[in-house]
């Protein structure tokens, strides 16, 4: 039976003994009971008050992610060129970890990666093959590959000093990206160092619009240096 039943049998009972003369009564456990349940305006003044809080809270939020992003970043951009240099090395062949600045959709500018084989021709570098197991992988929300050259400036990319490999085929991102040229790369030897000067791959605290990059917060950055003599690569914000 339902609580309200059994409310109505037990004030039934006592009316039944008092009708009779009884000296006893029988206990009623919903007697003065308190109810547990909240009102609709406690529950409503509840919600406006988690309301207020989490729209205080979330600016400051999405500001550590992006700042942690930019560390974040740069140790997969570490373990990302090592993996170019191990390629380079295991299989006696030149490769490259392409960094897109152009040619491809806004999502891969500044903010994509990937490992290929690559050949020399004469002075150009050329698109061999994809990387069993290697896929796109991306940078994390508030990060961006700004900058891939020889120096510390944090003013873009030197033109004159960026290694690029011509005849990519990015057919999986779209049919009429089957030959990318001119893509921004750090390339390796097959002895695991580097094609050119030392090079810096500069990740910031920044967006991507319509192909363009914007810095959001010129102190966060971190440099990714790659050594043009060792290979050796390592990171910090100097």
């Amino acid at each position: 039976e339902s609580p309200l039943d059994e409310r109505k049998y037990f004030v039934h009972l006592n009316k039944r003994f008092q009708q009779g003369g009884g000296e006893y009564f029988v206990k009623n456990p919903y007697k003065n009971k308190i109810s547990s349940f909240f009102t609709l305006t406690e529950v409503l003044v509840v919600l406006g008050i988690m309301g207020m809080m989490l729209y205080i809270a979330l600016p400051a939020f999405t500001k550590l992610a992006k700042g942690g992003g930019v560390e974040y970043a740069a140790r997969t951009m570490t373990g990302r060129l090592g993996i170019a240099r191990g390629t380079a090395i295991g299989k006696n062949r030149y490769a490259a970890l392409l960094l897109p600045a152009a040619g491809l959709p806004n999502d891969y500018l500044y903010k994509a990666s990937r490992v290929c084989l690559v050949t020399l021709n004469g002075s150009n570098y050329n698109f061999l093959s994809w990387v069993p197991g290697e896929s796109w992988e991306f940078m994390p929300t508030g990060a961006i590959i700004y900058e891939a050259d020889d120096d510390l400036a944090n003013n873009g990319d030197d033109p004159s000093n960026i290694s690029k490999v011509q005849g990519v085929n990015c057919s999986d991102v779209g049919s009429s990206y089957s030959s990318v040229n001119d893509m921004r790369a750090i390339i390796f030897k097959p002895t695991g160092r580097i094609v050119g000067n030392q090079k810096y791959v500069t990740i910031l605290e920044g967006a991507v619009n319509a192909g363009t990059p914007t810095i959001t917060n010129m102190n966060n950055y971190v440099h990714v240096k790659v050594d043009h003599i060792t290979g050796r690569i390592s990171y910090g914000s100097n």
